[in-house]
């Protein structure tokens, strides 16, 4: 007795599978193996399937970019796919280009870098990008870029007041504006790492996190030996509880220690770039 006939899968049925198989034929770089399966599997895949089983797959549909958007704002991550996907791409060209001139994708010799836009400004991001053959693994899982930066650039001005403070020998207002400055900037390394609850305002969870963060060799030893000695400071330098001094070589090494937590704390930032989509 023979098989009954199968029947045809669907278009959409037939798009998904040619999308899977044409993942599965391309190149993957060795090291980006395991995130691109992890990546497939719980992300773009379910997307692919989801879609197909909404009739939102289109004919000869075939996977050239993926991505998943990590929202702060979000309950679930958003998966994009194809001409949804939007980002920068810094690129390796062959040949000379002007600027300005289109790229075309059989010019593209490597992506050395993919960021996201100031539409996703406090996203992280995954990002899967299919130049020929070979698929780029490009992600960035720190959030909340903006709001670090605005952070960052407060900082600044408290340990603006703080030079200020120090030049005129006004040591108390120094300790005060300088404590306050590192502790946006511990506050700042945290939050944009995922450790820290932007809206939190305490000041002993910053501490406590930052030093378990410092701990972990997360971030430099000094940054957080100067917010410890600075909260220890403070109280005896703002409200006069007990006799204190600083002598001006302390505050001043102090005080570069500050200014070189807010070089590390602006290099750290993700990039957003503005583009203006259609």
């Amino acid at each position: 007795m023979s098989d009954a006939p199968q029947e045809p899968p669907s278009e959409e049925n037939q798009a998904a599978q040619d999308a899977e198989q044409t993942a599965e034929r391309d190149t993957v770089p060795p090291q980006g193996k395991v995130l691109w399966e992890q990546a497939w599997a719980n992300w773009v895949s379910p997307e692919i399937e989801a879609r197909r089983e909404m009739g939102r797959l289109p004919a000869g549909f075939e996977l050239r970019a993926a991505q998943i958007i990590f929202s702060p704002d979000a309950e679930a991550p958003a998966v994009r796919l194809n001409e949804e996907v939007v980002a920068v791409a810094r690129v390796k060209i062959e040949g000379p280009i002007e600027k300005g001139q289109a790229i075309f994708e059989n010019q593209i010799q490597d992506i050395e870098s993919v960021d996201l836009t100031d539409s996703d400004s406090d996203s992280g991001h995954f990002t899967l990008l299919r130049v020929q053959d070979h698929w780029h693994i490009a992600f960035d899982f720190r959030r909340y870029a903006t709001h670090v930066a605005q952070m960052v650039k407060l900082a600044g001005q408290f340990l603006d007041t703080a030079t200020q403070a120090l030049a005129s020998d006004s040591v108390p207002a120094f300790v005060d504006n300088l404590f306050s400055a590192v502790e946006l900037l511990a506050k700042a390394q945290l939050v944009l790492n995922g450790g820290h609850d932007p809206g939190s305002r305490k000041h002993s969870a910053i501490h406590s996190y930052f030093n378990m963060w410092g701990k972990l060799g997360n971030t430099r030893t000094e940054y957080v030996r100067l917010l410890n000695d600075l909260a220890k400071m403070r109280p005896k330098a703002r409200y006069m509880v007990d006799a204190f001094t600083l002598s001006h070589s302390d505050a001043a090494a102090m005080l570069a220690v500050g200014r070189d937590f807010q070089e590390d704390m602006l290099a750290q930032i993700p990039p957003r770039h503005h583009v203006e989509l259609p």
